[in-house]
C-alpha cells in the first residue's frame, strides 16, 4: 500500500519531538549544573534528604535521560499504553 511518504514524515516528526523533549531535560540539567550551590540550597530548603547527593543524581539523570530520549532507548516500554 502506498502511503505517499507519510511514514517518513511521521518518523521525522517523532525525531524532532524527541530532540525538543531532550532539549528540555538538557536545559534544566544545565541550569542545575551551572548553579550547583543554589540548587543544593533549594533542595535543602525543600527538605530532601542528602541534598548534595540528590542534586548530583538529578543532574546525572537529566543528562542521561536526554541522551536516551534522543537515541530512542527504551521509549516504547516507558510510553503510556
Amino acid at each position: 500500500m502506498n502511503d505517499f511518504g507519510a511514514g517518513r514524515i511521521r518518523d521525522g516528526g517523532i525525531l524532532i519531538a524527541r530532540i525538543l523533549l531532550a532539549l528540555l531535560f538538557l536545559t534544566f540539567g544545565w541550569g542545575k549544573l551551572t548553579d550547583y550551590t543554589g540548587t543544593v540550597a533549594y533542595v535543602t530548603q525543600s527538605g530532601v534528604p542528602l541534598p548534595m547527593i540528590a542534586t548530583l543524581v538529578a543532574i546525572i539523570v537529566e543528562f542521561l535521560v536526554s541522551i536516551a530520549v534522543i537515541l530512542g532507548v527504551w521509549t516504547r516500554p516507558w510510553s503510556a499504553p
